[in-house]
């Protein structure tokens, strides 16, 4: 992969996250839980699932209530 494919990788990542976010709201990470759920009992191929690992993370980050005290708000 070349930079600009990751790039395009990440923010599809983020924009996927919010999208998460703004339809389940503080469920969004469980939702993401049921896709890889979902996405495992259909033995999809670990790029897909390592998307959707990356989301999860992406997700839970948007949904954490308050940062830690060294950490950077986004």
């Amino acid at each position: 992969m070349f930079p600009d494919s990751l790039e395009r990788m990440e923010r599809g990542v983020w924009l996927l996250a919010v999208w998460m976010v703004h339809r389940h709201g503080l469920d969004a990470p469980f939702a993401v839980d049921r896709k890889i759920s979902e996405l495992l009992r259909e033995q999809a191929d670990e790029l897909h699932l390592g998307v959707w690992r990356q989301i999860g993370r992406a997700v839970i980050e948007l949904t954490r209530p308050t940062p830690g005290l060294r950490e950077r708000v986004h």
